[in-house]
């Protein structure tokens, strides 16, 4: 019996990963349509109680670092519960992440507010799962789980931008003294070598602009 099932979903393909015992036993693209998810639904018949990961890459995602009055308890909740309804109105894939306290004197918290925007993207996967009554563990955007990656290349640098071609797009995710702190999915590289590496110098350059505009937005 598979003891998690990962569902990786993009505009240009989605994914099915089984882990048994710690490996990742299958992987394979789903085809688009209904066979993909026949192809889902069929796995999820055979097991049952599996709990279900489903992470997402797309561009209809949204970060926001908001500084927040130090609370506790349900005043705490209260606070981001309304900055999310004020954020993120037409979808309930949201969420909020503690960064830590800033100030001197006066200790605000800070919040990493995310979204995914589009729940159009997952809502059929999650139906099927629903179907089945297969538990799901919950729905990810891609880059906020990428900065596992950091530790397995060794990247302990101050800051690092971690760049990924694949068929959704270009995705560029930026972090900061090893802390999530943007990303953005642009398309994707071209066929032609020449071209590809032209693309991919342009956004490297727009990316690390942007960097600089926003840097004061992030985390300390």
């Amino acid at each position: 019996m598979a003891s998690k099932i990962l569902l990786f979903v993009s505009s240009a393909q989605s994914l099915l990963g089984v882990w048994r015992n710690g490996t990742l036993e299958r992987c394979e693209i789903l085809p688009a349509g209904d066979d993909g998810h026949a192809l889902f639904s069929g796995l999820l018949k055979v097991t049952p109680r599996a709990p279900v990961y489903v992470v997402a890459d797309t561009v209809e995602e949204d970060y926001r670092f908001e500084t927040l009055p130090h609370a506790t308890g349900s005043d705490r909740g209260s606070l981001i519960e309304r900055k999310m309804r004020q954020y993120y109105r037409n979808t309930r894939f949201v969420s909020a992440l503690w960064r830590g306290q800033i100030g001197e004197q006066r200790r605000d918290d800070q919040y990493l507010f995310s979204a995914l925007t589009n729940p159009g993207l997952v809502d059929t996967w999650l139906g099927i799962a629903a179907e089945h009554g297969a538990p799901v563990a919950g729905v990810y955007l891609a880059p906020t789980l990428s900065g596992g990656l950091l530790a397995k290349l060794k990247a302990a640098w101050p800051r690092v931008l971690l760049v990924a071609p694949h068929r959704a797009g270009l995705r560029l995710t930026f972090y900061k003294g090893g802390e999530f702190c943007s990303s953005r999915l642009t398309r994707a590289l071209p066929a032609v070598a020449q071209d590809a590496v032209r693309m991919l110098t342009t956004e490297l350059s727009n990316t690390r602009l942007s960097l600089v505009d926003a840097a004061t937005g992030y985390a300390r």
